[in-house]
């Protein structure tokens, strides 16, 4: 079966974009990021991991991975790899039509080019607030759009620490062929996703995977994912590329 053959059945494939150096690479921007934050030269590409260890302050983590701070810059090589990556392409021309496109990202209310955004989930078992409900892309910033309406978008999540399937993302295959009516949703402020209640998403069976260091998924807007816990004892983080489609009306 082809990679668009099982992204159009299962709303999500798993693409090879980057090399074990590129992973390195984003993770020491990602400390770069967290020691400007903090003033401090904390951080490195080798203990991001231990995470949990170096920062203990719960006020302090807040400020430092929420909406508006936990993003950075993509470098040229890296916007190459995923522009000119044949398989990503290849999907996306085969539901556009085009291959025209910019990995685009929202702080505050400017939008800006090559930018990605860092998440951080500490161990579950002593960081169980760290992770999100589970929701889908297209509704992204929280605002409720209809399923015709954000289907001009993509999102690559790659995990930079974490790759087994007791950290990797949380996903629910299939369930991007269904409407998810916005009854299902939780009523909460506490995520800027729209997230959906536990008894709907009982309807769908979750999948983990066990990643390699360099892939990445490629998720449809509409497939449901998240809630994600962090079952091992280092820290997991990935980072999150939104691919837009430019020959429409950017709405993020």
């Amino acid at each position: 079966m082809s990679n668009i053959q099982k992204f159009k059945r299962d709303g999500y494939v798993v693409l090879k974009l980057f090399n074990n150096k590129d992973i390195d690479d984003f993770k020491e921007l990602i400390a770069l990021k967290l020691n400007t934050l903090r003033k401090k030269n904390t951080f490195n590409h080798l203990n991001l991991k231990n995470y949990h260890k170096l920062i203990k302050k719960k006020n302090e983590h807040s400020e430092l991975v929420k909406s508006s701070t936990r993003n950075f810059d993509i470098d040229f090589k890296s916007r190459n790899l995923i522009q000119k990556n044949k398989q990503l392409l290849f999907i996306i021309n085969s539901y556009w039509g085009h291959k025209d496109f910019s990995i685009l990202h929202k702080v505050d209310n400017h939008i800006f080019e090559n930018k990605s955004v860092f998440r951080i989930a500490r161990p579950y078992k002593n960081y169980s607030e760290d992770v999100g409900g589970v929701h889908v892309d297209g509704h992204i910033n929280g605002k409720i759009r209809m399923k015709k309406n954000f289907i001009n978008l993509f999102t690559i999540w790659t995990p930079l620490e974490g790759f087994s399937k007791k950290s990797s993302l949380k996903i629910y295959p299939k369930s991007h062929l269904y409407e998810h009516g916005v009854n299902n949703f939780i009523h909460q402020k506490k995520y800027i996703s729209v997230v959906y209640d536990n008894e709907y998403i009982k309807k769908y069976k979750s999948l983990r995977l066990n990643l390699k260091k360099g892939n990445s998924i490629l998720l449809h807007p509409n497939l449901l994912h998240g809630g994600s816990l962090n079952y091992t004892s280092l820290t997991r983080v990935s980072m999150d590329f939104r691919v837009f489609n430019l020959k429409k009306e950017i709405n993020i």
